[in-house]
C-alpha cells in the first residue's frame, strides 16, 4: 500500500477507503453471523424435543387443536361443545378463571362453565401445542390418548391481566378424538 504522504488532499479520502472496505466488510459479515446465531438462540430446536417432535405427534389431532384455539380466541364455548365425548362425561379443574369445583360435568354442563369463564375474561393471547403421548405405539397401533399444554393470557374483568397453562387430554373413541379432561396449572 502507498503512503498518505505525497498524496494530493483528493486522493487521500480514494486511499482511507480503499484500506477501510476490507475492515467494513469483516464487521458487517460479524454482524450478521451474530444476529443469525441470537435468532436461532431464540428459536428452540424442537426436532430432537421428545415432546413436539413432529414424528411423535398425531396430525389427526390438529382440528381438534384448532377447535381450542378458536374458542379461546372468539370467547365462545361452541367450538368446544363438538370435542366433548357424546356419552360420558369430561373432567374440569378451572379453580383460578371461575370455572367452578373441579370434578366431572356432562356436555351442557362443561358449555355453561365455559361460556361463564368466557365471560369473565378476554383472551389477550391463546397458544396450544401437542405432547407426546407417554404411552409408546406398537407396531401400527396409534396411541389411545393424546395431550396437548396451551397458555392462556387474559385480562380479567376487573382489569387484572393474568395468565394460565391449561393440559387438554384427548380419548380416542371410535375412530375420532374426544376432550375428556382439562386441567389448569398454575
Amino acid at each position: 500500500m502507498e503512503s498518505e504522504i505525497g498524496m494530493s488532499a483528493a486522493a487521500r479520502p480514494r486511499a482511507l477507503r480503499n484500506r477501510s472496505a476490507p475492515l467494513a466488510a469483516a464487521v458487517i459479515l460479524a454482524a450478521l453471523a451474530g444476529a443469525s446465531s441470537q435468532a436461532g438462540a431464540r428459536e428452540p430446536d424442537n426436532r430432537n424435543n421428545p415432546q413436539t417432535d413432529p414424528a411423535r405427534v398425531d396430525v389427526s389431532l390438529a382440528p381438534s387443536m384448532a377447535a381450542i384455539a378458536q374458542a379461546f380466541r372468539s370467547e365462545k364455548a361452541e367450538p368446544l361443545t363438538g370435542l366433548f365425548p357424546e356419552e360420558g362425561k369430561i373432567f374440569l379443574s378451572l379453580n383460578a378463571v371461575g370455572g367452578g369445583a373441579p370434578g366431572y360435568y356432562g356436555r351442557d354442563q362443561a358449555y355453561f362453565i365455559f361460556s361463564r369463564v368466557f365471560g369473565q375474561q378476554d383472551t389477550v393471547r391463546f397458544d396450544i401445542r401437542q405432547r407426546k403421548s407417554p404411552e409408546p405405539p406398537g407396531k401400527g397401533d396409534r396411541p389411545t390418548l393424546a395431550y396437548c399444554v396451551a397458555d392462556w393470557s387474559y385480562s380479567r374483568s376487573d382489569g387484572r391481566n393474568d395468565a394460565s397453562q391449561l393440559h387438554f387430554v384427548f380419548s380416542l373413541r371410535k375412530a375420532s378424538w374426544s376432550l375428556v379432561e382439562i386441567r389448569e396449572a398454575r
